[in-house]
């Protein structure tokens, strides 16, 4: 991903999760922004037999400069498993 600045909208967010996504049942990425507040963005599966997830950014996602730790969560009939935390960073305009 290349430099990322705050309100972006329509930023392209894609994980490889190394997992067979075929009978997930939910898909999420937990997020954490600067402030320490936490949100969840529904992902959607991009590639289920090669666990790609992917995500769209929206207005006020992508609201605060710093950096972002996003884990994908993944849910199954009779597991729910979380993938490898990756951070990202968000700079303010003009930097």
């Amino acid at each position: 991903m290349g430099k990322v600045y705050k309100n972006s909208v329509g930023v392209d967010i894609v994980v490889s999760t190394g997992i067979d996504l075929t009978n997930a049942t939910s898909t999420v990425f937990k997020v954490r922004k600067p402030s320490e507040t936490e949100v969840t963005w529904n992902a959607t599966v991009a590639d289920a037999t090669n666990g790609i997830l992917r995500y769209t950014t929206t207005t006020n996602d992508l609201d605060e400069a710093g950096v972002y730790y996003l884990q994908p969560l993944v849910t199954f009939t009779n597991r729910t498993l979380y993938g490898k935390t990756a951070t990202f960073e968000v700079y303010a305009p003009f930097t």
